[in-house]
């Protein structure tokens, strides 16, 4: 079986897991705001969920699921922190 890891992550920098085991959240390294985003992905397809999450201007270096999966947060090396809330099956940023 071919290795497309390096096609799907390339670069992976940063992982997360929901609490629920249902969401898996990526980040890859990024010089650019369009590369700077949090890409979702559903355990049980694997498949990509939702929109890319953006926000940052640089590479995310962590991600974090509240305690009931309503809430990511992630921080980056542009020193700022965003907070994203689902909504109706949407993830808004504050």
């Amino acid at each position: 079986m071919p290795n497309h890891a390096h096609v799907l992550f390339p670069q992976l920098h940063s992982v997360a897991v929901s609490h629920s085991k249902g969401l898996i959240a990526t980040a890859c390294r990024a010089t650019t705001p369009e590369h700077a985003g949090i890409k979702l992905y559903e355990t049980s397809t694997w498949q990509p969920f939702g929109q890319t999450l953006l926000g940052h201007q640089l590479t995310i270096t962590r991600i974090a699921f509240s305690p009931d999966d309503k809430y990511i947060l992630s921080v980056s090396r542009d020193r700022i922190w965003c907070l994203f809330e689902f909504m109706d099956g949407k993830a808004v940023i504050y």
